[in-house]
């Protein structure tokens, strides 16, 4: 079994030194809403549907892409050549069990996770493998539970540990949340002694996010949050991030402050249908286990969702746009605005997209969206904005592109006014 990378000191600001820290947390520079330019990633093995699941710093990304005989892969798209690899989209392959695969994640480092085998389903599937990739070592099987029963990862950090499910035994549909850490793999728990958890993304620090419910079928499910005792370890506590109303709960992503964003069902919804919002979760203090919810509400209709947030509390995610409508346009939730990502390419483009999946910390979003009557994955990289009035000297103002300006005055003038 390929270890993921032995964790190293991560970047965090537990409880015990959030005091000191909390005005850093909560600064952030004020700039215009950026337009992006969108780049298709194109398709694989003669297939018509990707879906991206995740994107680094680098902006490369992975997921799933369905190819020309019907069967899923896990993809990795480069931007530019790395890790012995050409520009573009990649076929990592599948596991001895299965002719299906998907990736999930990527961190830094360009080890990939995700799931490979015959079946899929979030709760609970038949002969599905967790997996580790990297350029080395290919796909490696990442071991589940005792009993050699079906897993899942999600997600990987920078530190290197990942985190799925696993099957307690064959054919028991109440998986557990693990993390894999240095080659060892950890049941993290349920909420409540519920029989059934799963683990949808980490941050850096090894804080854990997902929902449990208390058997399948799920009847209701919350979220939690699931706090290492200190960074990276592979013991820690599990609390319940609460609701806005609802009795279904999902978290999606964390990021490195310990902020969260999912989706939560509202109050007077009856079952697993009905009005669902996008919620941020804020913590009272960096990286803390107590905190508020926040509706972010939707672009239109009474069903959103966010899946992404990067460590300026960008947030991306999906919502209708209009009641009785089940389209979805994709969003970016910043400065407090929920707004249409359609709005901010180029008109024209051909293009509708429908979610934002991951957005990276430098404001790249990666999702999906039709194009000419497929579903194709994008990437989304912002234009270039001022923050310093010393980035407009020595002709550098015309480097930025969001806006663009005619010298160096009204690039000064722009900054002035963007800030606080």
């Amino acid at each position: 079994m390929l270890k993921p990378t032995k964790p190293q000191f991560a970047f965090c600001l537990f409880p015990v030194l959030a005091s000191s820290l909390l005005l850093l947390f909560s600064m952030r520079p004020v700039q215009a809403q950026p337009t992006y330019t969108i780049t298709d990633l194109g398709t694989l093995e003669g297939g018509s549907h990707v879906e991206p699941f995740d994107v680094n710093s680098k902006g490369e990304v992975v997921g799933l892409a369905i190819i020309s005989d019907g069967n899923r892969r896990a993809f990795l798209w480069l931007p530019a050549a790395d890790y012995g690899l050409s520009t573009g989209m990649h076929d990592l392959g599948t596991l001895t069990v299965g002719d299906d695969s998907y990736a999930t994640g990527i961190n830094d480092a360009g080890q990939v996770v995700g799931r490979s085998g015959d079946a899929f389903g979030r709760f609970g599937s038949t002969i599905t493998r967790a997996f580790i990739w990297d350029s080395v070592h290919g796909m490696q099987d990442l071991g589940s539970l005792p009993g050699n029963a079906s897993a899942s990862a999600f997600g990987i950090n920078n530190p290197g540990q990942a985190v799925g499910h696993s099957q307690n035994y064959s054919g028991d549909p109440n998986t557990r949340a693990v993390i894999w850490s240095a080659g060892a793999i950890t049941d993290i728990g349920t909420l409540d002694g519920n029989s059934y958890s799963i683990a949808d993304h980490l941050n850096s620090c090894g804080q854990v996010i997902g929902s449990s419910a208390p058997e399948v079928p799920v009847l209701h499910y919350h979220a939690f949050i699931w706090t290492p005792s200190s960074p990276n370890a592979n013991t820690g506590s599990m609390q319940d991030l609460g609701t806005l109303g609802g009795t279904y709960v999902d978290a999606f992503a964390i990021n490195d402050f310990g902020k969260v964003v999912g989706d939560s069902f509202l109050s007077g919804t009856v079952g697993p249908v009905g009005s669902r919002h996008a919620y941020l979760w804020i913590p009272t203090t960096p990286n803390g286990t107590t905190g508020t919810m926040q509706d972010l509400g939707v672009l239109g209709g009474n069903v959103s969702y966010a899946f992404g947030i990067n460590n300026q509390a960008e947030i991306v995610g999906g919502s209708q746009i209009a009641n009785g409508d089940t389209t979805e346009h994709a969003f970016i939730y910043n400065h407090g605005a929920m707004i249409d990502l359609n709005t901010l390419i180029a008109s024209g483009s051909g293009w509708a997209l429908e979610r934002g999946i991951r957005i990276n910390n430098s404001g790249q979003i990666t999702g999906f969206g039709n194009i000419d009557g497929q579903r194709h994955g994008f990437l989304l990289t912002p234009g270039l904005t001022p923050t310093d009035k010393d980035q407009c000297k020595n002709d550098r103002w015309r480097e930025f592109t969001n806006p663009r300006f005619k010298n160096q005055g009204q690039c000064v003038s722009f900054v002035v006014s963007h800030s606080h």
